[in-house]
C-alpha cells in the first residue's frame, strides 16, 4: 500500500518493506514504534525513557533510531501522536486502518523520500518483546507532548504538584505518573527527584480528597492550549 514500496525504474533498486502486525514467531507479532522528525525538538530522550530497550532498529542521518521494531502478544491497531498544534510526534504502526495485517515499514537498504540511506542500528539483534507496549506507547505519547510544550521552561516544585495531579485525577497510576514526570524532568533538565517527590504529595492529597490545584497555566503558561 505505500508507494515508495513500489519498483522504481529501470536501473533503480527498489525500496524494501517489511510487514508489520504478523507473527515472526508464535505469540510474537512485530510492531514498529516510529519516533517522528521534529523541527527544534528531538522526542528520542523522551520515548527513551519510556519505552525498553530492543535491540532492532534503523534510521536515517537526519533522524537516527527514528524505528525501534518490538513484539507483542497480540496484534493491535495502530496509534498516532499529534501535539496540539497537529504536529505529528509519534506513531504506533502495526495493524492497518481496517484491523488486518499487512502495514509496512520501509526497512535497510531502502532510500528515505529525502534521499538519505535508511541503515541499521549498530549490534543489531531481536526486537524486544513488551506485551505492555501500547501502554508504554501512551505513556510516552503524553509525556511528549507535555515535554515540547514546556520547551527550556523551568518547572518548581508547586507546577509540579499540578502537573502531577492533574494527571492522576485523570485514572493515570501513581507509578505511571511517576515514570511520565521522571522523563519529562530529564527532558527539560529539571530536578529529576523531585518529579518523583512532587507525584508522591500530590497522590497522597488526591487520595485523601485535599484541595489540589490543577489549573494547566500554572505549568505551560500562556502556551497552554489544551
Amino acid at each position: 500500500d505505500d508507494p515508495r514500496l513500489k519498483p522504481g525504474p529501470d536501473g533503480v533498486e527498489p525500496n524494501v518493506g517489511t510487514l508489520l502486525g504478523v507473527a515472526i514467531a508464535p505469540e510474537r507479532v512485530l510492531v514498529d514504534v516510529d519516533v517522528e522528525h521534529v523541527e527544534g525538538f528531538d522526542p528520542r530522550p523522551v520515548v527513551a525513557a519510556l519505552l525498553p530497550r530492543t535491540a532492532f532498529g534503523f534510521g536515517r542521518a537526519s533522524n537516527p533510531g527514528s524505528h525501534a521494531f518490538y513484539t507483542v502478544g497480540q496484534p493491535i491497531a495502530s496509534l498516532t501522536c499529534q501535539d496540539v498544534d497537529g504536529t505529528m510526534l509519534l506513531e504506533l504502526r502495526c495493524l492497518k486502518k481496517d484491523l488486518s495485517p499487512g502495514r509496512q515499514t520501509m526497512v535497510p537498504p531502502s532510500v528515505h523520500p529525502n534521499g538519505e540511506a535508511i541503515e541499521l542500528w549498530d549490534g543489531v539483534g531481536d526486537p524486544a518483546h513488551v506485551p505492555d507496549l501500547e501502554h508504554r506507547w501512551r505513556l510516552a505519547a503524553a509525556a511528549l507532548i507535555a515535554t515540547r510544550n514546556l520547551g527550556a521552561r523551568e518547572l518548581k516544585h508547586d507546577q509540579r504538584l499540578v502537573l502531577a495531579a492533574w494527571l492522576l485525577q485523570r485514572d493515570i497510576t501513581e507509578p505511571d505518573v511517576v515514570l511520565l514526570m521522571r522523563a519529562i524532568a530529564a527532558a527539560t533538565g529539571n530536578d529529576v527527584a523531585d518529579a518523583e517527590l512532587a507525584t508522591r504529595t500530590s497522590a497522597q492529597r488526591v487520595a485523601g480528597r485535599q484541595p489540589v490545584k490543577t489549573h494547566l497555566k500554572a505549568v505551560f503558561g500562556d502556551a497552554h492550549r489544551a
